[in-house]
C-alpha cells in the first residue's frame, strides 16, 4: 500500500464514530462520518483537490472498485446518509434504487399523518384520510 492510499485511509478513519445499532435486521452498528456533509446529507472528503462521496470511498477501501454509476448504485441499506460502513452499503440497479426509495417514501408518508388520518373498515390495516385533512393539505400545497 503505497503513503497516499495509507494516508487517505488515516485521514477517512480520523472523522468515523463507531454509531448505534440501526432499527431493523442490521446487526452491525452503524459508522458515522462526523466531517463536512453535501447538502443531501452525505459526507465528504477532499483528496487531491477534488471532493470525494466518502460512502463510496468506504466501499472501494473494504470491497473494491465500484461499477459505473448507470450501471450499479450504492444504497444504504440502514437508511442512514451518513453511515460509511460496508456491511451497510449494497450495490443495487438504478430501478431497484427507485422502488426502494418509492417504498420508503410510501412508508414515510403512512407514518407523518397519524393524527389526520382514521382507520377504515377492514381491522385498521389500512389508513384513509379524512376529508378536512385532505382539503387542509391540498390548500396549503396550492399556497405554496
Amino acid at each position: 500500500m503505497t503513503y497516499r492510499k495509507r494516508r487517505v485511509i488515516f485521514r477517512f478513519f480520523a472523522r468515523v464514530v463507531m454509531g448505534h445499532l440501526p432499527p431493523g435486521r442490521i446487526l452491525t452498528p452503524c459508522w458515522l462520518w462526523t466531517g463536512c456533509l453535501d447538502p443531501s446529507g452525505y459526507g465528504q472528503i477532499r483528496i487531491n483537490g477534488r471532493l470525494h462521496l466518502v460512502h463510496k470511498l468506504s466501499y472501494q477501501i473494504f470491497k473494491g472498485v465500484l461499477p459505473p454509476p448507470h450501471l450499479l448504485i450504492l444504497h444504504h441499506r440502514c437508511r442512514n446518509s451518513t453511515c460509511v460502513n460496508p456491511e451497510h452499503l449494497k450495490l443495487v440497479t438504478p430501478s431497484q434504487h427507485c422502488a426502494i426509495h418509492r417504498r420508503k417514501q410510501a412508508r414515510d408518508a403512512r407514518g407523518w399523518c397519524r393524527e389526520l388520518t382514521e382507520p377504515t373498515s377492514d381491522n385498521g390495516r389500512r389508513h384513509r384520510m379524512r376529508r378536512d385533512a385532505q382539503l387542509a393539505i391540498k390548500r396549503v400545497m396550492w399556497l405554496n
